[in-house]
């Protein structure tokens, strides 16, 4: 049987890898005042971004109950096997929210074979290991196996990121507003990643946009194998800042070797653009590659 992929949308797929890979993508919510929007559905990150320039407060919402058990109840019914994959349970609650889905379901459909993954991960790392799941899902992968791609890709993905102004994770509850009050004052850049439970953690501090791009190269040149630079799977996401994505992009060319076609540009999704905020700084890359035996 074939696994239908479903994820929640902070996974930070397109639209058109989502459609060519058969993955079901569940919207969270994104709100301003009293008004809802579905992530990347009825807003853009633009938007979002133009209003927080100007003072607008966005804020996300998980997932409703009745979103999983509605997507859940929907494939039962076909008989459709489902791995649902979920944002890290590190920074939201909405695993919980799905296994409560999944057991409600199974009390109407009860041979339904429905799994909910905590990935552990968020934005593009939970992306790029969603993206390899599903090919694993076409080609009639087991759930075991297709829970292997999961592992090797969060066990070897690096993922770094950096912010303009700290108070957009202070407002999310992802720093301390102490601490991002003092690194306002001291102009500090943080240079975050994302710990194996899946939670955000300050590596590094800098105070200069050139020292920012200059530790995230020395890493990737450290992170990456020799069989990761010819087979590279980069991405960098960038928050109404392409200037610096492009400039990032380049210097990974000239200074590791990848080839340029190896690494992909996007602009990063509303509701991870709400608590990082414009002109943030992200790039995802697998160190080495996936054993193409493991997803076809």
């Amino acid at each position: 049987m074939k696994y239908k992929i479903v994820a929640d949308s902070t996974c930070e797929l397109t639209n058109d890898v989502a459609t060519k890979l058969d993955i079901h993508i569940l919207p969270v919510i994104v709100t301003l005042g009293d008004k809802q929007f579905l992530d990347n559905v009825d807003i853009t990150a633009k938007k979002v971004f133009e209003d927080m320039k100007n003072g607008e407060i966005y804020k996300t919402s998980q997932i409703p109950l009745n979103t999983y058990i509605d997507v859940f109840s929907k494939y039962a019914k076909e008989n459709r096997p489902v791995i649902n994959v979920v944002m890290s349970s590190g920074i939201s609650s909405s695993y919980e929210t799905s296994v409560i889905a999944v057991n409600m379901v199974k009390e109407e459909y009860k041979d339904a074979v429905i799994y909910t993954v905590d990935s552990k991960c968020c934005s593009m790392e939970m992306g790029i290991a969603v993206k390899y799941m599903a090919m694993a899902a076409q080609n009639g992968k087991s759930y075991d196996e297709i829970l292997k791609v999961l592992e090797f890709c969060k066990s070897n993905t690096g993922v770094f990121f950096t912010v303009s102004d700290l108070k957009y994770l202070s407002r999310g509850g992802r720093l301390s507003k102490a601490s991002a009050f003092i690194g306002n004052m001291l102009n500090i850049k943080p240079i975050l990643s994302v710990t194996d439970d899946g939670r955000l953690e300050v590596v590094d501090k800098v105070r200069s946009k050139k020292k920012m791009l200059s530790y995230i190269i020395d890493k990737v040149k450290s992170d990456i194998t020799e069989e990761g630079i010819k087979n590279a799977d980069m991405l960098i996401l960038n928050a109404d800042d392409e200037q610096t994505a492009i400039e990032l992009k380049d210097e990974i060319v000239s200074s590791v070797g990848i080839d340029k076609d190896m690494i992909s540009i996007q602009y990063t999704g509303p509701c991870i653009g709400v608590h990082t905020g414009p002109e943030s700084l992200y790039i995802f890359y697998l160190k080495k590659p996936l054993p193409v035996e493991m997803y076809s």
